[in-house]
C-alpha cells in the first residue's frame, strides 16, 4: 500500500495524486462521495442510485460542470 503526506491549500483543497487516481481508475469529473469515519476521510464512488443511473445515461459523454448539474437535476425530477 502506498502512502503520501498531503497538504491542503489556503482554501482547504487537497489534490488527489496521479498514482492514486490511476490505481483507482478515477477520471476527471467523475463524482466522489466523501465520508468521515473516526478521524479518517474516505473517498469512494457514490453509492446512490441516481448517480449510477446518471452515469449509465451519459456513458462516455464528457460534460462540463454546469451541464452535469442540469442533467442531475433532470434525473432527480424524473425520479420524484
Amino acid at each position: 500500500m502506498m502512502a503520501e503526506v498531503l497538504r491542503s491549500d489556503d482554501r482547504g483543497r487537497i489534490a488527489i495524486p496521479r498514482w492514486a487516481r490511476d490505481k483507482l481508475g478515477y477520471k476527471y469529473g467523475e463524482p466522489l462521495e466523501l465520508r468521515v469515519e473516526d478521524r479518517c476521510l474516505i473517498l469512494s464512488p457514490p453509492t446512490d442510485e441516481a448517480g449510477e443511473k446518471l452515469d449509465g445515461l451519459i456513458g462516455e459523454v464528457e460534460f462540463n460542470r454546469a451541464a452535469r448539474r442540469r442533467a442531475e437535476k433532470w434525473l432527480e425530477d424524473q425520479s420524484t
